[in-house]
């Protein structure tokens, strides 16, 4: 009786799990691991910037460092489907350092042409990502696919 049990067990449970399913269910995110990765090395530009441009201080360049720390950060949870709330969490505390780095180079210095054109490129990237954001937070699923719009 026991064989007989587990054997419908194990067939109720391979009908549930099939392949087909798990692979429909499973969530792609390589779409906000590029962006993220994009956006990380944008800002690793911009870091390398800071510390080549001469009078700045140490303490922003520190600014500047943990805000590229926290980036590694998300990309590193960007990579990790299962980890969106921790993605979203240090999504929300590097928006934080990103202003604080902001506020650091560009409201005490004067400006710096190679620092404006690498700062616009951050946030070109971070917009990229906030969208790749927007779309993996609607359908995680989606990944690198469409869907035919029905006609209304």
């Amino acid at each position: 009786m026991r064989k007989i049990t587990s054997c419908v067990v194990l067939a109720i449970a391979s009908a549930l799990l099939s392949p087909k399913d798990v692979a429909a269910q499973r969530v792609d995110n390589r779409a906000i691991h590029a962006a993220s990765a994009s956006f990380r090395a944008s800002v690793v530009e911009f870091e390398k910037l800071v510390k080549s441009v001469r009078g700045i201080e140490r303490r922003e360049e520190r600014i500047v460092d943990r805000f590229e720390e926290s980036t590694k950060r998300v990309q590193l949870y960007a990579r990790n489907p299962r980890q969106t709330q921790r993605l979203k969490t240090e999504y929300e505390t590097m928006l934080g350092l990103q202003s604080q780095a902001e506020i650091a180079i560009f409201e005490v210095y004067t400006p710096n042409r190679d620092l404006l054109y690498a700062w616009q490129h951050v946030l070109w990237c971070q917009a990229l990502m906030e969208q790749e954001f927007a779309f993996h937070f609607e359908d995680p699923r989606r990944g690198n696919r469409v869907r035919r719009r029905v006609p209304q």
